[in-house]
């Protein structure tokens, strides 16, 4: 297989799920539930949700910032030709949430997948959406994506520097 197809793969590896956290992103902006429901199915919250207030969303800008962060990387990532570039911005986009949330969001890849299994499942309650943890869902989604292109980044510089191309 040449390059160019290795590489149009691995870019659409991180379109497709760049679209899907950023679906999940905004319906977790959007859905508005009652606060005190003690159980929300997931066709409830499709149902209550408004998207004119998916974005200018008043939970905080640390949330808005990491989805800037996550369109750069995914431009910035998708255009350029250098493996250096492509770790910094992936790295980069990892480290936003950190920044502007917290370190407490380290623990968001480990616990997006049951978080995002359980919302659609409808194990979860009013609080779960008022609180925006759909978009911390999809936030720890976000981060494990970066870590898998970080991870390949490295290893490319590791092929690289074992072929003796120079750094």
């Amino acid at each position: 297989m040449n390059p160019s197809a290795r590489n149009h793969r691995w870019r659409l590896g991180l379109w497709i799920p760049a679209l899907v956290v950023a679906v999940i992103f905004a319906f977790g902006a959007a859905v508005r539930v009652d606060f005190n429901d003690p159980s929300v199915h997931f066709s409830e919250a499709v149902a209550s949700v408004r998207w004119e207030r998916a974005l200018p969303d008043r939970r905080g800008s640390e949330f808005q910032l990491v989805f800037a962060a996550a369109v750069i990387g995914v431009v910035f990532h998708s255009i350029h030709h250098s493996w250096r570039v492509r770790l910094g911005v992936m790295a980069g986009a990892f480290l936003v949430p950190v920044l502007t949330i917290g370190p407490v969001i380290l623990y968001a890849p480990v616990v997006a997948p049951r978080m995002i299994y359980d919302m659609v499942a409808g194990n979860v309650d009013g609080e779960f959406y008022c609180e925006g943890m759909a978009m911390i869902a999809a936030v720890g989604l976000w981060m494990s994506v970066c870590l898998v292109f970080v991870a390949r980044e490295i290893w490319l510089w590791r092929k690289e520097a074992k072929s003796g191309a120079g750094p």
